[in-house]
């Protein structure tokens, strides 16, 4: 007779915390939490009545297991590793997203960035310009060929080809998503000149964009926001928004609106 299989959450940690309600509506449901730190041990997970163990402790209770590891995907590898010295079989560790181990970069596929009249991914300064390409009027163009981009450069590094990030030095090898999937909007500009005003006295001596300039940057911005809310109507974004003083930008009321429209934000 098979025994189902009793799933333990590795980490209750502030990831475990944000996720966890989510993690529930979708049926993955812990007997237990597992965690490296003593300090927890014996304890109840915050947001529930559900025990904190020692990993031998809940492996002793629950023999036949699953272990889902709880925190953010750059600690995948690392706590893989862990499990495993400790006598976790490999294919009891379990992720809540679809992930494989390859060459991979924590911005390329998730960081989209757009600065003046360029789409990008990265942010060291070599390759940056490897990577952007013209920005579309169209933002659903953008959004479209920055995942075409993604997604050839991942395959590059799923099958060990050259790519353009060849001597990067944030490539490593992990546990990554296997298909690009836009987290972070990142609304950016070379020394703040579509945003700010400039009339700060310490930076008085950059020149003050014209007002077109104000309003083309604002309504270029704020397309892109309807956009994402539209490609992407059930994920979830931050918003970076730099550089220059946002606030006192002409647009800023309507540029504000879309983030409360936007649930996803």
């Amino acid at each position: 007779m098979c025994m189902k299989k009793q799933i333990i959450f590795y980490g209750a940690g502030q990831n475990a915390q944000n996720h966890f309600a989510d993690w529930n509506s979708r049926g993955i449901i812990p007997v237990c939490f597992a965690d490296a730190d003593e300090t927890k041990h014996y304890t109840k997970f915050q947001l529930s009545d559900i025990d904190i163990l020692p990993l031998d402790a809940a492996i002793a209770n629950w023999p036949v297991h699953e272990i889902y590891i709880t925190p953010t995907r750059e600690k995948y590898a690392g706590i893989v590793s862990e499990l495993i010295a400790r006598g976790i079989k490999r294919k009891a560790i379990k992720f809540f997203e679809p992930v494989e181990y390859r060459k991979g970069c924590h911005n390329m596929g998730h960081y989209f960035i757009l600065t003046d009249n360029k789409i990008g991914v990265c942010c060291v300064p070599e390759f940056m310009k490897r990577l952007e390409f013209e920005a579309s009027p169209d933002p659903k163009v953008n959004f479209r060929r920055y995942e075409e981009q993604a997604r050839e450069i991942i395959d590059n590094w799923r099958h060990n080809r050259p790519s353009v990030c060849d001597g990067c030095p944030n490539l490593e090898f992990g546990y990554w998503d296997i298909e690009p999937a836009i987290t972070v909007l990142n609304i950016s500009s070379k020394y703040g000149a579509d945003f700010c005003n400039t009339k700060c006295i310490y930076c008085s001596h950059f020149p003050k964009p014209e007002q077109a300039e104000y309003e083309r940057r604002g309504h270029e911005v704020i397309d892109m926001l309807k956009a994402a809310r539209e490609v992407y109507p059930d994920r979830s974004f931050r918003v970076d928004v730099a550089a220059g003083e946002i606030a006192v930008a002409p647009f800023r009321d309507k540029l504000f609106y879309n983030f409360q429209c936007h649930s996803q934000v």
